[in-house]
């Protein structure tokens, strides 16, 4: 318990002397490229598996094709999308 609070609160004053270092203008890009760049890697990832699985739709980054799955009857979405791509296995992503 003391050491966790230790440790959150030598985390809080690195994060704070960095800030006071680099400028928070400096320190948010520098948060954002981190991300950004994490989060291309892992489409590219993602595409690379797509890539070697069998066919299907293609995914958004991060949440793949949840938003396009049906709420009724998801499995007469599903046959339609194996006509579609005329194979009996289809790749769907949902999240990561």
């Amino acid at each position: 318990m003391l050491t966790e609070r230790l440790g959150s609160q030598l985390t809080l004053l690195r994060v704070q002397q960095a800030i006071a270092e680099f400028g928070t203008a400096n320190v948010l890009v520098a948060v954002l490229a981190v991300l950004t760049t994490a989060l291309a890697v892992d489409y590219g990832r993602m595409l690379y598996l797509r890539w070697r699985m069998p066919p299907g739709p293609f995914p958004w980054p991060v949440i793949g094709n949840t938003f396009s799955l049906p709420e009724n009857k998801p499995w007469i979405y599903f046959e339609g999308l194996s006509k579609k791509y005329n194979a009996p296995l289809i790749t769907f992503w949902i999240g990561r």
